[in-house]
């Protein structure tokens, strides 16, 4: 796990936006907002690798807004508040979607109850907000340190985002610890594993009487000396997979100094290759005097391309900037100026 001694980054995530804050360690706790972009599945990848950036980090706390969660209080016996497997039958009666092993997590919280009962929280992404947020964190190799609803975060401060940065419960025992981390499976619970060598047997079970039966069908085949014509079934045609969406590492850029800033020059330069462009390389511009940063882009290279180094230069302050179009090539050219 990174360490964050002044500042822990935030994303805040709903069904159509990404919010990045930076959340300041101390007595009182300060949120500074330093990146909101729109999203949706083809540019979920760019938009992730622009939040990576403004991040300065790999690793993450997300917090989803309660419309992208499913969240259970429950009360079950002590017993079954211990079985992982018992917790998620009783949630999928509530929740309209199959719950997978490892995208869910539950937390005991009250075990001092009279009544025989615990009370147990029990959190699950929404699955199709999900499964496209982990497969564009996989592309941007992005670690998620703890991920929780809006709901639950409050429970620490009236600030959901606040809340998501004090949060300590990330590793523990399965009922001690709420939390769902995409890039790191969690083990299941000790109490599946019975259940998964029952599994295993019978299919084992299952192969062996297959193998056993078809080999009775070819002897009697041969015995009887048939010839079966057999019809070739249709092979399907494989379904149309679509483009995927382009990533900055597909586009090259040239940073050139117009106006003698060679050190910003080399953070401009620096913080593209953070931002995923693979081919970056930095030079002086044929003149100088350029009061202004342009950026010279193909008007075939997509706009949110375009917008991460936007964000990128905002970031080092860089705010007067003029965008020029042009027809030719697949490259990007920035004149530092100013």
């Amino acid at each position: 796990m990174a360490s964050y001694p002044h500042e822990i980054p935030v994303l805040y995530c709903t069904n159509n936006k990404l919010t990045l804050f930076l959340v300041l360690q101390g007595k009182i706790p300060k949120k500074n907002q330093v990146l909101d972009r729109e999203w949706d599945a083809d540019t979920l990848p760019a938009v992730l690798t622009a939040v990576k950036g403004a991040a300065g980090s790999k690793d993450l706390f997300v917090l989803l807004d309660d419309n992208l969660s499913y969240v259970l209080q429950l009360s079950l016996s002590k017993e079954d508040a211990k079985k992982r497997e018992k917790i998620q039958e009783v949630a999928t009666k509530a929740v309209p979607e199959t719950l997978d092993s490892l995208d869910w997590d539950y937390k005991v919280v009250d075990t001092k109850n009279k009544s025989g009962l615990s009370s147990v929280i029990v959190f699950a992404p929404v699955q199709r907000f999900w499964n496209v947020f982990k497969s564009a964190m996989e592309q941007n190799k992005l670690h998620v340190l703890s991920v929780e609803p809006i709901s639950v975060a409050k429970l620490r401060h009236k600030d959901p985002v606040i809340g998501a940065a004090m949060k300590k419960d990330i590793h523990g025992k399965d009922e001690e610890v709420l939390n769902i981390e995409p890039t790191l499976h969690k083990k299941l619970h000790k109490n599946m594993w019975p259940s998964f060598f029952l599994t295993l047997i019978a299919v084992s079970l299952g192969v062996f009487m297959g193998l056993f039966v078809y080999k009775q069908y070819l002897n009697t085949q041969i015995t009887q000396r048939e010839v079966v014509t057999q019809i070739p079934t249709p092979v399907p045609s494989p379904p149309s997979i679509p483009s995927p969406s382009p990533l900055p590492r597909d586009f090259s850029v040239r940073v050139l100094n117009g106006n003698r800033r060679q050190t910003l020059v080399r953070q401009v330069a620096a913080s593209l290759e953070q931002l995923g462009f693979s081919s970056v390389s930095a030079g002086v511009a044929t003149k100088s005097g350029y009061q202004r940063t342009q950026i010279i882009a193909s008007t075939s290279i997509p706009q949110f391309i375009v917008q991460s180094i936007l964000d990128a230069l905002l970031i080092l302050r860089v705010t007067d900037v003029e965008i020029l179009n042009t027809s030719l090539g697949n490259d990007i050219t920035i004149i530092v100026g100013g």
